[in-house]
């Protein structure tokens, strides 16, 4: 049998000694760090400005789209009213329509036919489709809409959605939705 011999300590007596405990107070709020950033990230992405997605399909009635970002679409037959209130921000792309006359306010068009498409990218605009038939439209960016089915059509008033989601029925009551989540920061264009 041998004996081992214990060697002695190299430690003075005024270092401390090594304390398990000194490793737990410092892997302890790193890990909890590690595993709540991730979670408040999450939350504060949830609640970021960011662009949002807004589509109506097939809509008989009246639809006013007021955003910021991009727009495009077409409409069977009727009246759609463009105005945009800085016309250096974005460019604005409309065919098919049988004749336009200047809208109520300044920056605003009012294009008159059937088998209308257009099409906006970039800046602020506001949208007015009026005694519309068949609207079908896309819009990302921010904004609000505001949507009313035409009881005297006849047919079924159409559809909207909001992010992508499922499809809802446009109703006889006017309903406004808004799409996107604006910064907090922003500055607002207000159309008359």
């Amino acid at each position: 049998m041998s004996i081992v011999k214990r060697q002695p300590s190299t430690r003075t007596s005024s270092e401390p000694a090594r304390r398990p405990f000194a490793y737990v107070l410092a892997v302890v709020p790193a890990l909890l760090l590690a595993v709540l950033l991730p979670a408040v990230a999450a939350h504060a992405a949830g609640n970021a400005s960011g662009d949002g997605t807004f589509s109506v399909k097939d809509v008989y009635g009246s639809v006013t789209v007021v955003g910021k970002g991009a727009v495009w679409g077409q409409l069977d037959r009727g009246f759609l009213t463009i105005t945009d209130p800085n016309p250096t921000d974005g460019v604005i792309k409309v065919s098919g329509y049988t004749s336009t006359r200047p809208g109520r306010t300044d920056f605003s068009i009012t294009y008159v036919g059937t088998n209308i498409h257009f099409q906006i990218v970039g800046g602020a605009y506001k949208l007015q489709f009026r005694g519309a038939a068949g609207i079908d439209l896309s819009a990302v960016g921010i904004g609000k809409a505001t949507l009313i089915g035409d009881p005297l059509a006849g047919v079924d008033p159409g559809y909207y959605s909001l992010a992508g989601e499922k499809w809802q029925p446009v109703t006889f009551v006017q309903t406004t939705v808004a799409f996107g989540t604006p910064a907090t920061t922003s500055t607002t264009t207000t159309f008359p």
